[in-house]
C-alpha cells in the first residue's frame, strides 16, 4: 500500500518542484520515520561491513528515486511504473551470478517476459 502511494504522488509533486528537491524532501521524510523507530527502538546494529552495505543500498535507493521522478516528470506514469517493477530481473541475475542461486525454468521464462515487456513498453 505504501509503494503504491509513493509511486503517483511523485506524478503530482513534480509539476511544483525539481526532481532534486523532490529527492531532498522525501529523504527528509525518510528521517522522520527514521527518529520515530530510533524513538521505539533505540537500538542500532554497529557493523562495518552490514553498516556499509545499508548505506550504499540506501543511495542506490536514492539514486533509483531519482531516475524515476526524472522519468515520470517527463512521461507517463502508467508505463513508467511498470518498468520500474521489473526491477527483480536485476535481483534474480544479481542472485545467480553472486549468490549461485539456481534458477528455475519457469523464472527464466518470468525475466524473458519481463525483458519483452520493457522493449514493448520502450517501442
Amino acid at each position: 500500500m505504501f509503494w503504491g502511494i509513493w509511486g503517483f504522488l511523485p506524478k503530482i509533486y513534480s509539476e511544483y518542484i525539481t526532481p532534486t528537491s523532490a529527492v531532498i524532501y522525501q529523504s527528509l521524510g525518510g528521517l522522520i520515520i527514521a527518529v520515530v523507530l530510533f524513538s521505539l527502538e533505540p537500538r542500532v546494529d554497529i557493523d562495518p561491513k552490514g553498516s556499509l552495505l545499508a548505506v550504499v543500498a540506501g543511495a542506490a535507493s536514492y539514486l533509483g528515486l531519482l531516475c524515476y521522478i526524472k522519468a515520470i516528470s517527463k512521461g507517463e506514469l502508467s508505463i513508467i511504473s511498470i518498468i520500474t517493477a521489473l526491477y527483480p530481473i536485476v535481483v534474480i541475475v544479481v542472485a545467480f551470478l553472486l549468490f549461485q542461486e539456481s534458477i528455475t525454468w519457469k523464472q527464466a521464462i518470468g525475466v524473458g517476459f519481463g525483458l519483452t515487456a520493457i522493449a514493448l513498453f520502450a517501442s
